[in-house]
């Protein structure tokens, strides 16, 4: 059976590919930048130890004098005992408060 030769269009698509694939690189390394630069500070949640959202509502429960622990809004239900008091997360360009009071 004769063969017929196509142009190929196959430099085009590896070149798209090849662009694709550095702007994937480049936004994996800015990702891993930003987790990187999270310093330990961040509150996070008691139980899943996730970093709450801002705009999600935390709820927070005294642990000892001057101390307070975060437990998150889907892991609230894990306590019987009524939170000491619920706020609700800011984002950090708002301050260095990094929550507010939850309207009741």
């Amino acid at each position: 059976m004769p063969t017929v030769s196509l142009p190929s269009t196959g430099r085009g698509l590896s070149g798209r590919r090849r662009g694709r694939d550095a702007a994937v690189a480049m936004e994996d390394a800015l990702v891993r930048r930003s987790v990187g630069a999270l310093d330990g500070e961040q509150p996070a949640c008691r139980h899943c130890h996730r970093t709450p959202l801002v705009g999600e509502h935390v709820h927070l429960y005294k642990i000892g004098h001057h101390r307070e622990e975060i437990v998150c809004e889907l892991c609230l239900p894990r306590r019987t005992a009524r939170p000491d008091r619920t706020l609700i997360v800011r984002p950090p360009a708002q301050g260095s408060v990094r929550a507010m009071r939850a309207p009741r």
